[in-house]
């Protein structure tokens, strides 16, 4: 069984919001004291894109997902789990493996807006593993094993009645056709086609609809 450690004290977990212009150089700060950002999900190739990408609005509103969680106060929920999961202290894990080395850094910004679209899925589906595992943690539930260290399923976990789990996380995010109906609209093009039913979205109380989410939060059972 892999034994995982409290998490370690970071200034990434002492959430603030800040105003836009803040962003980028509180994020910067931040990086240099945060090995979890420094070394996994913005080492210096990512975190040059992520520079690039916030000077360069694009026609989908895309942003780096980890500036925005910065802005909002909410970076601690991506960080977490990174630290206590795939960090020793203040260094990565030796036993991190060399594909979630190179998945797990925001490096989605390349190509077209469905192009983004889909690596940013599939980057945020290995985040969304970790968020589970420490949801699962935030239960009583102990976690004993991850894919990203190498277990053959994304998270290995003992429940609080001593019951054994192996579970897979799947992200759904939003379909190629509805983001495409979507960008559509911000681009101001009539279009017309069926939303699949994880694209739904409930209205605001003021009537308006946020289609500028990008994802739908469900939640699945656990399986043994």
């Amino acid at each position: 069984m892999t034994t995982f450690g409290p998490t370690a004290d970071c200034a990434c977990l002492k959430g603030r919001e800040y105003r836009p212009e803040e962003v980028v150089p509180a994020f910067a700060d931040l990086r240099n004291e945060c090995a979890a950002l420094r070394e996994v999900l913005a080492p210096d190739d990512s975190w040059s894109s992520i520079i690039a990408d916030a000077e360069n609005p694009n026609a989908a509103a895309h942003r780096s997902y980890l500036l925005l969680a910065l802005q909002r106060g909410c970076l601690d929920r991506v960080t977490r789990p990174v630290h206590r999961f795939l960090m020793r202290s203040h260094e990565v894990r030796s036993d991190l493996t060399n594909q979630y080395r190179q998945d797990l850094p925001e490096r989605w910004f390349k190509g077209d807006e469905v192009e983004r679209h889909q690596r940013f899925r599939r980057l945020f589906g290995k985040i969304v593993e970790l968020q589970v595992a420490q949801w699962l943690t935030d239960l009583g539930w102990t976690v004993t094993d991850l894919e990203a260290l190498g277990h053959r399923c994304d998270i290995a976990a003992r429940s609080p009645q001593e019951s054994s789990f192996s579970i897979e996380v799947k992200y759904l995010g939003q379909t190629d056709d509805d983001f495409r109906l979507v960008l559509d609209s911000m681009r101001g093009i009539r279009s017309s086609g069926w939303f699949g039913p994880y694209a739904a979205r409930v209205p605001r109380r003021d009537g308006l609809t946020p289609w500028n989410s990008r994802s739908t939060s469900i939640r699945l059972p656990l399986s043994s």
